[in-house]
């Protein structure tokens, strides 16, 4: 062998062998660099064989989602000897991409063709570095931004929606989510969203709402739902179409709660990127429980003034108005004219703030009933007035009451808890029903005692005119008679009805 040929043979195994990805490029006359030959190490980085490398044009090995950001690999100048970048993402044919420096030196100046050759250096690791610092940095400030939100008082619901759009702007996600339990309908539906979507109903069966009814001792983690996996269950896939996501990242926040994210249309969610997304959910669960709690004990705190606060006005004030009411109704046949009719209103005056403040400490003892459907908040009321009575009322309730509008509500409650205390203070009843009829078009209230009855010829006190007015208010209207067949009283209260939808 001569001393050329050993040269050469020296050469090719240099270049086969090296430890760096290397290649041959053919520079065309319109810059275009095209593999003729890879090394070794240049297929083991990509993950492609020989046959698949040679003849691509180098431009098109640079990873998809950085084709419209970086500049064209290309010698546009015949007469440039070089082509330099410090990081540039190629990309590996399992789809991830591996980033790289990048060198390409021209061998000869051909005008219409010729060769260059490229040094390709894996800087993976460092750019991973890199990226982990980024992610910890970003997992930091998200999480100090939501803590903040909560120390200073912010909902719980609202700091949440600030959230997930820090964390869209921040990690350019398509949407980020929190779905939540609902257990008025037991099923799991979006609590906020990054971009105001809304009214979304969860599919039972999925990973979503596996993720948001688990138990608390579950090991939290992010679970990927995505519309390639064979394994994906129809729940899920049905989500995804809600969504109009092609992948998700779900991961528990606990009591209930879940997070999501959906990352850009066409766009994958990186290994990393899912590890950094379970952490920061651990954290945010925890930083929602404590928030729960610090909202628990404040709770807790109002509730013990709210309790003593009722128990005063039961013990105390009710009694006191109560005696004197009964001292002022024993006067009433005493005297007569004038003097009559203003101590009678005087007793239903009486009548009316004691009413009132029942039903000021039912409010009090019930703090979250605006929150209940109207059904239970008759039952409750109901109840209430058990222990004025000495005896629990018989209820009963057709059609769909928890569909009447919120106005009605607020006025179906007062009247009734007034129709009670009436017969509480008068009636002398040992039993009553309560029957509450809601059709189409109307409400009807029925209020029947076995007391002594009413008295046709005594005057009227003002709670029985708040009960006629608010009827009237309504669109309907107010009656009591006595009842003929067992003895006491029939109390009638009516009005249109007003749907809530």
């Amino acid at each position: 062998m001569s001393g050329l040929e050993a040269s050469e043979a020296a050469f090719h195994s240099a270049f086969t062998d090296a430890p760096v990805a290397m290649a041959f490029l053919d520079v065309r006359s319109d810059g275009a660099m095209v593999i003729r030959t890879p090394n070794r190490a240049l297929v083991e980085l990509l993950g492609l064989d020989d046959d698949q490398l040679v003849g691509q044009p180098l431009d098109q090995l640079v990873d998809p989602s950085a084709r419209s950001e970086e500049p064209p690999l290309t010698m546009h100048d015949t007469g440039a000897s070089a082509v330099h970048r410090s990081e540039l993402p190629l990309r590996h044919a399992e789809g991830y991409p591996v980033w790289a420096q990048l060198h390409i030196s021209r061998l000869d100046h051909a005008d219409e063709h010729s060769i260059a050759l490229a040094h390709i250096v894996d800087i993976s690791d460092r750019k991973g570095a890199e990226r982990a610092r980024e992610r910890f940095e970003l997992q930091i400030e998200l999480l100090s931004r939501l803590r903040l939100r909560l120390l200073q008082g912010e909902r719980l619901r609202d700091a949440l929606g600030s959230f997930c759009v820090d964390a869209r702007d921040r990690t350019r996600a398509k949407r980020v989510i929190v779905f939540e339990h609902n257990p008025v309908i037991d099923q799991v539906v979006l609590a906020v969203s990054s971009d105001g979507l809304d009214e979304v109903r969860v599919p039972r069966g999925g990973a979503i709402e596996r993720a948001t009814t688990a138990e608390a001792d579950v090991e939290p983690g992010s679970v990927r739902i995505g519309s390639t996996d064979p394994q994906l269950t129809p729940e899920d896939r049905q989500a995804l179409e809600i969504l109009r996501a092609d992948e998700l990242l779900v991961a528990p926040l606990g009591d209930a709660l879940a997070i999501a994210v959906i990352p850009p249309d066409g766009a994958m969610i990186a290994p990393a990127d899912e590890a950094l997304f379970g952490r920061v959910a651990v954290e945010v669960g925890e930083a929602v429980e404590l928030a729960h709690a610090r909202i628990e004990h404040q709770r807790f705190d109002v509730l013990e003034d709210r309790e003593r606060i009722a128990t005063d006005l039961h013990d105390v004030v009710i009694q006191r108005l109560f005696a004197a009411g009964m001292r002022l109704q024993a006067a009433v046949p005493l005297v007569s004219g004038q003097a009559r009719e203003r101590l009678a209103s005087v007793v239903g005056e009486l009548d009316t703030t004691i009413a009132e403040i029942r039903d000021t400490i039912f409010s009090i003892h019930h703090p979250e009933r605006d929150e209940l459907l109207l059904t239970a908040r008759v039952h409750e009321t109901v109840r209430a007035n058990a222990d004025y009575l000495g005896f629990a009322p018989q209820l009963d309730v057709s059609g769909p009451l928890d569909d009447v509008g919120e106005d009605l509500g607020e006025q179906l409650i007062p009247a009734l808890t007034e129709i009670l205390s009436n017969v509480a203070r008068h009636a002398e009843a040992t039993t009553v029903r309560v029957a509450i009829e809601c059709a189409d078009n109307s409400l009807m209230l029925e209020v029947v005692d076995d007391g002594i009855g009413i008295d046709p010829d005594a005057p009227r006190g003002s709670g029985l005119g708040n009960l006629a007015h608010r009827a009237l208010a309504l669109g309907g209207g107010f009656v009591a008679t006595a009842n003929p067949e067992a003895g006491g009283t029939v109390v009638r209260w009516w009005t249109g009805l007003d749907r809530a939808d």
